[in-house]
């Protein structure tokens, strides 16, 4: 369905957005503006990948960009973890038109932005375009910042488990790492390309907004690779702990068999059908409780000197 049906301050300019298309509209957009049919149906593809079409064309000519954006959801543990989604964004006849399986957050905050005031604030579609790519590096910076956070708070949680949580959990954050980190190298070709192949002669304002653009784009890729070493690097400690902590387990659970060892061997040994010293002393029972608490308390002692416990 069309969501979003606005014009750009110049008049002449109209950005269209359509979230999840079915085949009538995909065929009126096709005869309305002579769009390729896969250059909307592509983003029902989650595992397709961004590229660009015809930039070099006239302006006649439809052109497109596909992008991967960022999205958030829960898997089947209920952890977070961030996907991309292809984002279709059309160039044809002073229209840009975006399509989506999902409205992307950065294209609703850009609306509610620049289009619910009287008067637009964006003056045509190269502007709108460069925008739609800046807000959608912001967005991979700002996942990439969330799974800092993330990898900090299970460095310190990590060091008191020995669970499967923090495993899905660091699963989850691996994942997302991957996922952004190709999405981020994809974006950036495309990005590329529109640098070489502008809509139209680019002025020094466009310039500067491809310029921060591109630095939003080498950062993200930077982050992205800074999350994965820190990531790597967990993955390594979270091994390290689970071990020692089972380590530490095992030595627990082996020190109290040895003391409970001692009453079954003194208990044994008391037992036996042969005459045996005190055994007729009125106090036998007493006599051997107390040995054997003075044996396992005498373990105990030692054991704990020598950190089994």
């Amino acid at each position: 369905m069309i969501k979003y049906d606005e014009l750009l301050s110049d008049k002449n300019h109209r950005w269209i957005h359509l979230e999840s298309p079915d085949r009538k509209e995909i065929e009126r957009m096709k005869n309305n503006y002579g769009i390729p049919r896969d250059f909307i149906s592509d983003m029902y593809d989650p595992f397709e990948v961004a590229r660009s079409e015809y930039l070099e064309k006239d302006e006649q000519h439809a052109k497109l960009l596909l992008i991967e954006h960022v999205q958030l959801r829960n898997n089947h543990t209920q952890d977070e973890e961030f996907v991309t989604l292809p984002l279709s964004i059309i160039l044809v006849e002073n229209r840009i038109i975006t399509v989506s399986r999902q409205t992307p957050d950065f294209l609703e905050k850009i609306y509610k932005k620049y289009f619910t005031s009287s008067k637009a604030k964006i003056k045509d579609i190269q502007e709108f375009l460069l925008l739609i790519l800046h807000e959608n590096e912001k967005y991979f910076i700002g996942a990439l910042r969330r799974i800092f956070g993330k990898i900090e708070r299970m460095r310190i949680d990590v060091q008191h488990s020995s669970g499967n949580k923090e495993l899905y959990r660091q699963i989850a954050i691996e994942k997302s790492i991957i996922i952004l980190r190709d999405g981020i190298k994809s974006n950036r070709s495309v990005i590329e390309t529109f640098q070489e192949y502008p809509l139209i002669p680019p002025t020094n304002e466009h310039l500067n907004k491809m310029h921060d653009v591109l630095v939003d784009s080498r950062q993200a890729e930077q982050m992205a690779q800074t999350c994965s070493n820190l990531a790597d690097h967990l993955s390594s400690l979270f091994d390290n702990v689970i071990s020692n902590n089972l380590n530490t387990i095992m030595k627990t659970l082996t020190s109290i068999t040895i003391i409970l060892t001692i009453p079954t061997i003194v208990g044994g040994l008391w037992g036996m059908n042969v005459r045996l010293p005190i055994e007729n002393h009125p106090q036998a029972f007493s006599i051997s409780l107390l040995f054997i608490i003075l044996l396992s308390l005498l373990a105990y002692w030692w054991l704990k000197k020598n950190d089994y416990f």
